[in-house]
C-alpha cells in the first residue's frame, strides 16, 4: 500500500468492527476505517485499487446488483478477490445451511455484472 493508502474494514457486526479498531489501535495503525452497514455501502465513488472478500458473499440475496454497486467504487483496473466456501458434506454447518457459493457461480454473476474476470 502507498504512502496515505488507507484500508476501509466492512462488516454487518459491530463487534467484529470494535474488534478491528481494537487491534489496529494497539498496533499503531492509523490508516483502518472501519464501516458498519446492513444494507447499501456508501464510499467515495472510484476509491478502491483492491476489494477483497472473504466467505461473505453467501450471505449477499443479489449477488449480481451488489457486484454491480462494488463497480462504483472500484478505481479503473480496480480488483476484486473473492474467498468463499467450498459446499460442505450434507451433514456439515456448509452443507446443511448453504454456508457456501461455488466458484462457477460467483464467475456467472460476476460477468454478469459487467467484470472482466482473469
Amino acid at each position: 500500500m502507498g504512502e496515505g493508502g488507507k484500508v476501509y474494514a466492512i462488516d454487518t457486526d459491530e463487534k467484529l468492527l470494535e474488534f478491528v479498531n481494537n487491534n489496529a489501535k494497539q498496533k499503531g495503525l492509523n490508516n483502518i476505517i472501519t464501516v458498519l452497514t446492513k444494507d447499501k455501502l456508501e464510499l467515495p465513488k472510484e476509491s478502491l485499487d483492491f476489494v477483497f472478500m472473504r466467505n461473505m458473499t453467501h450471505h449477499i440475496s443479489n449477488r449480481v446488483s451488489y457486484f454491480k454497486d462494488l463497480k462504483k467504487f472500484l478505481k479503473p483496473y480496480g480488483k476484486v478477490v473473492i474467498i468463499e466456501y467450498k459446499k460442505g458434506k450434507p451433514f456439515t454447518f456448509r452443507g446443511m445451511f448453504g454456508h457456501y457459493v461455488s466458484k462457477e457461480t460467483i464467475v456467472q454473476e460476476m460477468e454478469k455484472a459487467g467484470y472482466v474476470l482473469e
